[in-house]
């Protein structure tokens, strides 16, 4: 199964991209908000990881986009753990999981090994 990343960060999409494939699963990096609405209509998404950190990004218009899909893929937000706000935004907007960049960087493998591929 497929899983959407939404970041515009050098880093994260190749670590996130080496755990994927230590698993045998797809990323598909999208750099805007806008793009990552799109493709959330997608047959096969059953994760999608958004860095809370992107230009013009809506949590509330993510989880709402993701919601739509039966069964909606599980949503994890991440972004610096000093921006609580940003973070809380994420939590009330009714995302599954929402983590400080360095326990997402940490737990990638876990994340993604508790993301279920049936």
């Amino acid at each position: 199964m497929t899983i959407l990343l939404l970041s515009r960060d050098l880093l994260f999409p190749s670590r996130v991209r080496a755990a994927a494939e230590q698993q045998g699963r797809e990323v598909i990096t999208v750099r805007d908000p806008k793009q990552l609405v799109e493709r959330l209509g997608n047959p096969g998404t059953t994760l999608v990881l958004v860095d809370l950190t992107c230009p013009g990004l809506s949590p509330v218009a993510i989880q709402t986009a993701a919601r739509q899909s039966d069964p909606g893929p599980r949503l994890v937000g991440f972004g610096p753990h000093v921006q609580e706000a940003l973070l809380e935004s994420a939590r009330d907007a009714g995302f599954d999981q929402v983590l400080g960049n360095g326990e997402f960087n940490q737990r990638i493998g876990s994340i993604l090994a508790d993301d279920p591929q049936d």
